[in-house]
């Protein structure tokens, strides 16, 4: 048994004498210069490229069998410029022998300095590499993925000593854009690569574009952590920090900071990112994200929280300047949401966003990207619109061109177009295109909003979207000590925008609601109204403007401020009777029980025709119209005094029981004119006066001719021509009267 083992051990070290002896004559027996003509022409030969190497080609067999080499060049595919393809400065690799043995490769860290690499395409779209990658058969594809497997799960035991590149440059040109990208000043260096070890990685390089559109620097750093066995790759700290500039940004200049710990598990095509943070332009996010079916079918989920940041300041980096009427608003926004989603399909769940004062919660699912299919369910705490808007300076300025460019007066109404303005002049109306396809049903709950100083609460609504049809409905919503109930729809498929809207109003305090909207509440009680109306346009003009449909309203146990009816008549009537008016400091206001009317609306023309006010001791009727477009009225109440001394200024008036008096309201909706129509009325007093002695003649001259004719009337003989108590002396009297003109005739 020794003896067997001594000779075995000789034979060995026999055998290892004879590698080393071996190695040593075919260091020395290798020719370089040869080797390297070699290598040009099989390169040559491969490719039909010329491979140039004008420096030294070195090569080392012991301990490490290893290649250096300076000044390489590949030449570009015909057709292309003259830059080579290809080209380094200096390359040097290396692998370790003895390991080899144990079945394990360790080489040498990888250096490759100054590489030049360019990409081209040509206005024909073929690429410069193409002659170089050539197309596979699927069975040779099926072959080359099944040896990357086995190379892949062979590189267990692969280690390289680090990677060490430097003054990279690449360039991508392509001549049919025009377009063409450079990355500059590359460098990538890692420490060892060992299997199962964590290894420190480092990137950096800067990029630039002509056309100008990008350019920048980016930065990259982590440790990574490769398991070839169980085919896992985990980098650690990764960091990503970039300063980027050009008109492709938002902005012209931003900084990106991104860092995250990364783990991909190639064998089960999943990818995780934890700890992720991203910073930019102030605004701070964190979250998570998983992702799985990432080569085939991608779908990912995670969370995301962004921190309090300010939307004005951030809208104001990205050169959006927005004007509001309250300047402390867009100062607090933050967001924190949960998310699912696919290559086709995102889903919010969870979903918490708040702005200033208002908290915004619910879900929102969007699919079919190219076609988007949205459904959401959104609840808004309070939100006060007003703050948003544009500053009041801004408005006033509108409303006072808009009254510059309208009548005083009730003008002609005849049609509402007369009015027109430059504002008809064709809109932008390229927003509706998104809607057209669009598919969606979303659900939304407001507790309180307020929108052009009114305010709306329990607000709710369902949003559908098919069609080109944008519907809300039902609408309904508490305001003002009543409700509001409607169906709003859009019409999107036309060139011009087509708006229909059947609303009602039950119960409203018609007075707060009118001084919050404007200011001043002309009109106090309890409302109640329907509406029903189309309208073409996508600017308040020419929505004034194309109003078409009709309106029913009715007003319980009010008044009407601003004007005073009682107080106008006894004026008219003291004018009337030579006598001056009063001075009395009564309320500017003429109460009602009762104010109702209905109206119909074309082309901007609002008509209307039976107007009734009732009150305690007199009764309105009216008709007239209104233009919508320059706000002017030309409108006829006619005010009646009925029998009762009752109600505000009854007395004053009791003996003018009976009688009609005219009042014409002229001017605008804001600043409208009430007068009496004297002229009218005195004509009409005359008549009445005139009738009233005809009358009294008439009487007397009766009760003569009926006691000439010999006819005895307690009716006549009164005088009284308004009292008739038989018919039998009236039908004596015409016989007679028919007697005694027959002679005449």
């Amino acid at each position: 048994m020794s003896t067997l083992v001594k000779r075995l051990l000789i034979t060995f070290l026999a055998i290892i004498a004879l590698f080393v002896v071996a190695l040593i004559a075919a260091y020395f027996l290798i020719d370089a210069e040869s080797f390297k003509q070699k290598l040009i022409a099989e390169v040559n030969s491969a490719t039909g490229r010329e491979l140039t190497i004008n420096g030294d080609l070195d090569i080392s067999l012991f301990p490490q069998l290893g290649l250096s080499a300076n000044n390489i060049s590949l030449s570009n595919a015909k057709g292309f410029s003259e830059k080579p393809f290809a080209s380094l400065s200096r390359a040097e690799f290396g692998i370790k022998l003895i390991p080899v043995f144990s079945k394990e490769i360790e080489a040498d860290t990888i250096t490759l300095h100054g590489l030049k690499l360019y990409l081209g395409v040509n206005k024909q779209g073929v690429s410069n590499w193409a002659d170089l990658t050539g197309e596979e058969s699927t069975d040779s594809s099926a072959t080359q993925s099944s040896s990357n497997s086995n190379a892949l799960n062979s590189l267990s035991a692969f280690s390289i000593g680090g990677i060490d590149i430097s003054d990279a440059e690449i360039i991508w040109d392509d001549q049919q854009t025009p377009q063409k990208f450079s990355i500059s000043n590359f460098d990538l260096n890692s420490g060892a690569i060992l299997p199962g070890k964590p290894v420190s990685l480092t990137m950096g390089f800067n990029l630039d574009s002509q056309p100008k559109l990008i350019d920048g620097n980016i930065e990259l750093k982590g440790t990574a952590n490769i398991d070839l066995a169980n085919k896992l790759v985990a980098i650690s700290d990764f960091s990503f920090n970039s300063t980027l500039n050009g008109p492709a940004l938002p902005t012209q200049a931003i900084e990106i900071k991104l860092n995250s710990d990364i783990s991909l598990d190639i064998a089960k095509d999943t990818l995780s990112l934890q700890n992720l943070a991203f910073n930019t332009l102030d605004v701070h996010a964190k979250g998570q994200l998983t992702a799985n079916q990432l080569s085939s079918a991608p779908q990912f989920k995670g969370h995301l929280n962004i921190d309090e940041f300010s939307l004005r300041e951030l809208l104001e980096k990205l050169g959006v300047t927005i004007e509001t009427a309250d300047p402390n608003v867009l100062a607090k926004t933050s967001l924190n949401i949960d998310f699912t989603g696919s290559t086709n399909k995102l889903s919010l769940t969870s979903l918490g966003a708040k702005l200033d004062d208002t908290q915004l919660n619910g879900n929102l699912i969007i699919s079919e990207f190219s076609k988007p299919n949205i459904t959401a369910k959104l609840k808004l705490d309070k939100i006060d619109l007003d703050r948003y808007l544009p500053p009041s300076e801004e408005e006033n300025a509108t409303a006072a061109s808009t009254t510059a460019s309208a009548p005083s007066s009730g003008g002609d109404n005849g049609t509402a177009s007369s009015n027109s303005t430059n504002s008809d002049a064709a809109a932008d109306n390229s927003w509706m295109h998104p809607l057209r396809t669009l598919l969606a049903k979303a659900q939304f709950d407001v507790g309180s909003l307020k929108i052009n100083q009114l305010t709306l609460t329990q607000l709710a609504t369902t949003l559908t979207a098919k069609g080109g049809l944008v519907t809300l409905h039902p609408l309904t919503a508490s305001l003002y000590n009543g409700n509001y109930q409607g169906h709003i729809q859009l019409n999107s498929n036309l060139d011009t925008p087509i708006i229909s809207v059947n609303e009602t109003l039950k119960g409203v305090a018609i007075g707060p609601l009118l001084k919050d909207l404007t200011g001043d509440d002309k009109i106090i009680g309890t409302a109640n109204a329907k509406a029903k109306l189309t309208m073409r346009g996508s600017t308040p003009e020419q929505i004034k403007k194309t109003a078409n449909g009709d309106i029913q309203f009715s007003f319980i146990n009010g008044a009407v401020k601003g004007v005073n009816l009682s107080k106008i008549i006894r004026d008219a009537k003291a004018k009337l009777a030579g006598k001056s008016t009063s001075n009395d400091n009564e309320p500017q206001q003429t109460d009602f029980a009762e104010l109702s009317g209905s109206a119909n609306i074309k082309s901007g023309l609002l008509q209307n025709q039976d107007l009734l006010m009732k009150s305690p001791f007199f009764r309105v009727n009216g008709r007239g119209k209104a233009n919508l477009i320059n706000e002017s009225v030309d409108y006829l109440t006619e005010v009646s005094i009925v029998e009762t001394s009752k109600g505000q200024g009854g007395k004053g008036l009791a003996d003018l029981k009976g009688l009609t008096i005219p009042v014409k309201i002229s001017g605008t909706f804001t600043n409208p004119k009430f007068k009496p129509d004297l002229k009218s009325l005195i004509s009409d007093s005359a008549k009445q006066k005139a009738k009233e002695k005809i009358d009294k003649q008439k009487g007397r001259f009766k009760g003569k001719l009926l006691d000439k004719l010999g006819v005895k009337s307690g009716a006549a003989a009164s005088g009284d021509s308004s009292t008739t108590e038989s018919t039998a002396p009236e039908e004596k009297l015409e016989d007679k009267l028919k007697n005694k003109f027959k002679g005449l005739f």
